[in-house]
């Protein structure tokens, strides 16, 4: 696990960089490399353009690294004795986690609440599909939709 402890000072290397260029220039490269950035409301490219800061790319790495050395397995225990408060929703076509993970999951847990998307929403529902991914959890806390 080698980059992930060291290739750090590469990111922040990067970030530092990155910092250094005007602000319009920024801004116009996290529009150009994430389009989707631009769609909605512009909460996203605002949380965008803090993700670019330094203290927050430290942040981020510093806790990816720490949940890398904590969390080694599935702890079967938690969900098992949290499974009435817990809903997982799982992606048909999502890289970070393949829907074979469902199936998986649902062996292990067959009386838990995990559900697999045929909404065809993408991992990253944030940048596209809130509301109707809103809608849905509204639905399963029974709370009136807007």
């Amino acid at each position: 696990m080698c980059f992930p402890r060291y290739g750090r000072w590469l990111l922040f290397g990067m970030v530092s960089a990155f910092s250094f260029l005007p602000e319009r220039l920024q801004h116009w490269l996290l529009r150009y490399s994430v389009p989707a950035l631009t769609a909605g409301t512009g909460h996203l490219f605002d949380g965008a353009v803090n993700l670019t800061k330094l203290p927050s790319v430290r942040c981020c790495a510093m806790m990816t690294l720490d949940e890398m050395d904590q969390v080694k397995t599935l702890d079967r225990s938690l969900i098992e004795d949290q499974t009435a408060r817990v809903t997982l929703y799982y992606g048909q076509n999502d890289h970070w986690c393949p829907a074979t993970y469902h199936s998986d999951i649902t062996k292990m847990f067959p009386d838990a609440e995990i559900f697999l998307c045929n909404h065809g929403f993408e991992h990253a529902f944030v940048m596209g599909d809130v509301e109707p991914l809103a809608a849905i959890v509204a639905k399963w806390m029974d709370v009136p939709v807007k």
